[in-house]
């Protein structure tokens, strides 16, 4: 009995890896292919094999011709849907490349060996981006062990100084906040969290986070109505607090509606201002984030209002403006 199990999983292995629909394997090819390895097989034996593996699940095809061929047919994953999640775990900066070649292989291992061929033939990665350390999975182990656990986090923030080193925020303060999402963003792992320091939610890069842990304390919830999604969309760059959110109104071109509509979805307010313009009643983090956006369309999306976050971009305006000048009357 156990010799017919460890035969029939063996089976299962090469449907698997070495067949799909342009690839069939016969029941001579199954034969000599168990004779290579040992393994004596008559038809018969095959063909019960097949009819076992189906009983138990799997959907195996079988096409016609001079003798009959057999494919395993039912994947995990679609062949659209397996070429996305490679090419997200190739394009992901957050990944190491070695990270990233060890998880595109696993994910190759859910299709035929032919298709595995087909879809790195073309697969580029680009490298310049990536991350030297892979403490970013640890951080995401974390802070999911908090967040399923309804616990706090711990952990020191750092940015980059000018010598490309790390250098630890506020003299290197221990933040204590309560994680409420994972939000994956413009190619990045944010924590969204409560803070009671500011009584407002508030968010970090993932990958800037250092020494997190799990702390044994009861996390704060989320304030009544939060919307994940809402805040999401008014964080430009993922950059500002709920307390800066603002209603803004935008001057915008006619042909700048994908660019609203790629950042505020799809039930944003409108209205048609002349021919040329409509105006975007959005909800957005006031930051600078948000001006330097507005600032890349060279007029096509403009701050129409409230007054004080127009003369705010202006101000902002004018100290690029002015340190620009400086710059150039030093040299």
């Amino acid at each position: 009995m156990r010799q017919n199990k460890e035969r029939i999983l063996e089976l299962l292995s090469l449907l698997w890896t070495q067949t799909d629909e342009k690839h069939p394997v016969t029941t001579t090819q199954i034969m000599a292919m168990f004779s290579e390895k040992g393994h004596t097989l008559n038809r018969k034996t095959v063909s019960a094999d097949i009819k076992t593996l189906e009983e138990a699940g799997f959907q195996i095809s079988v096409t016609g011709g001079r003798e009959n061929g057999y494919y395993l047919e039912n994947r995990l994953f679609e062949d659209p849907e397996l070429r996305m999640l490679i090419d997200a775990v190739s394009s992901a900066p957050f990944l190491t490349k070695e990270k990233s070649h060890e998880l595109v292989g696993k994910l190759l291992q859910l299709t035929s060996m032919y298709k595995a061929r087909d879809f790195t033939r073309h697969l580029y990665c680009a490298d310049a981006l990536r991350p030297i350390s892979e403490k970013v999975y640890e951080t995401i182990d974390v802070i999911n062990r908090a967040i399923n656990g309804r616990a706090r986090i711990s952990f020191q923030y750092f940015d980059y100084g000018p010598k490309k080193r790390k250098r630890l925020r506020h003299k290197g303060k221990v933040y204590e906040e309560s994680p409420c999402f994972l939000v994956f963003s413009n190619s990045r792992y944010y924590l969204v969290c409560w803070s009671d320091e500011l009584s407002d939610m508030v968010q970090f890069r993932v990958d800037r986070m250092t020494g997190a842990g799990v702390v044994l304390k009861e996390a704060a919830a989320p304030p009544q109505g939060f919307s994940i999604d809402e805040y999401v969309r008014s964080m430009y760059g993922m950059f500002g607090s709920g307390r800066s959110r603002r209603h803004v109104q935008l001057l915008c071109e006619n042909d700048r509606m994908n660019n609203i509509l790629d950042q505020f979805g799809f039930a944003v307010r409108t209205s048609i201002v002349d021919d040329q313009h409509f105006l975007a009643d959005v909800e957005v983090a006031v930051s600078p984030n948000l001006f330097a956006e507005v600032f890349r369309y060279n007029g096509g999306i403009r701050i129409q209002g409230p007054e004080d976050v127009v003369s705010s971009y202006r101000e902002w305006l004018t100290r690029a403006l002015a340190q620009y000048e400086i710059h150039n009357d030093g040299e």
